[in-house]
């Protein structure tokens, strides 16, 4: 099928602009998981039962720890989960954990024990929509 360049350019300029509002703000709107899960038809070619998977598989255990160590917030869930429906379990899983490395590794260079995590999220996550598309996975 192929990626969609005009909806992935879209994308990319919406979630830095997520990403810029996190870091100002400190929130995540709840748009920004809806408007990704509306276009993954066009970035991905997931199969359906594999997107419950990757939705499921990351709200719930974020989610909880969310809720038990207060170290996401619930906007980072529910983008973390939106990344979950629209590339799957194990390549969310993929991205999440490109994401939490390259975060723990700028909050060492900073300095800084609390980072936005939604730059580190949208950056991983949309360069492992093109390497998807790059390996034709």
């Amino acid at each position: 099928m192929g990626i969609d360049h005009t909806v992935f350019t879209l994308l990319c300029v919406y979630f830095f602009g997520i990403s810029r509002q996190d870091v100002q703000r400190r929130e995540i709107s709840n748009c920004a998981p809806v408007v990704l899960i509306l276009a993954s038809p066009f970035v991905s070619t997931v199969p359906f039962p594999e997107r419950i998977l990757g939705l499921l598989g990351l709200l719930i255990p974020l989610a909880a720890v969310s809720i038990i160590t207060n170290g996401f917030g619930m906007g980072d869930v529910k983008l973390c989960a939106a990344f979950g429906w629209t590339l799957g379990a194990f390549t969310a899983y993929c991205a999440l954990a490109a994401a939490l490395t390259a975060a723990v590794l700028a909050g060492k260079i900073t300095n800084q024990k609390r980072l936005p995590l939604a730059p580190f999220l949208c950056g991983a996550g949309m360069a492992t929509i093109l390497l998807m598309e790059a390996f034709q996975c």
